[in-house]
């Protein structure tokens, strides 16, 4: 195996205004809102005006469901309603698979899509390649996040993230195997969700952090 340095992209996720300007501070590539995460209304009104007013990087709005590992509970009326207003000012919108559906409306709006999949176990290869599939169907770039179980697992969640067509993102769930979040975007992922101050999922890193190891490795 050999590495895939592609550009070492960094995600902030965020869901405050107060942690607006911290992916401009920290030097994210990506900024991440996880509007399933964000505490009210008022905060959700602010930051789409933020938005609005762009970051000088590409923004991801994310409603991510509780299946899923997020917060979110509702249908899909409830995720259109609530994604509808972001169309307008983020560069890419996250859709699950439950929600591919909207995807051809929202790509009307010039609006890109992150096709993904977050999974509390380790599928097979060919299960992978299907999922790939499925989401490079609806979606610009697919992500797909596992739970692994063994370092067995790893290595075949890394070969699958080498030999997938690029762009893919790949990640893992949880915090027994947080530093393949780091693995994995050397062999070919394209970007790695870091944090602020506040972890939007468990194993995430601190970008000040991550930003870190990846000086150190490369």
């Amino acid at each position: 195996m050999v590495f895939q340095v592609i550009g070492l992209k960094t995600a902030l996720s965020i869901s405050s205004p107060a942690d607006w300007n911290n992916a401009k501070l920290t030097g994210a590539d990506f900024c991440e809102i996880r509007i399933d995460l964000i505490s009210n209304e008022r905060d959700s009104r602010e930051l789409i005006e933020l938005c609005k007013n762009g970051l000088n990087i590409p923004i991801i709005a994310t409603i991510r469901s509780f299946e899923e590992g997020g917060k979110f509970k509702g249908g899909d009326e409830d995720w259109r309603k609530i994604i509808e207003p972001w169309c307008c000012c983020a560069d890419y919108i996250d859709i699950e698979r439950k929600f591919s559906h909207f995807s051809k409306d929202i790509k009307e709006t010039d609006t890109k899509i992150i096709a993904s999949a977050h999974l509390n176990y380790m599928p097979d290869n060919n299960e992978l390649l299907s999922i790939h599939r499925e989401l490079k169907g609806y979606g610009d770039i697919p992500k797909i996040v596992v739970t692994p179980g063994s370092n067995e697992d790893l290595l075949s969640f890394i070969r699958f993230t080498i030999d997938a067509e690029k762009p893919v993102i790949t990640s893992v769930m949880g915090e027994e195997f947080r530093w393949a979040r780091v693995v994995l975007l050397l062999f070919g992922s394209m970007i790695v969700y870091c944090h602020s101050g506040e972890k939007a999922a468990t194993g995430q890193y601190h970008i000040s952090d991550m930003k870190k190891i990846l000086e150190m490795i490369i």
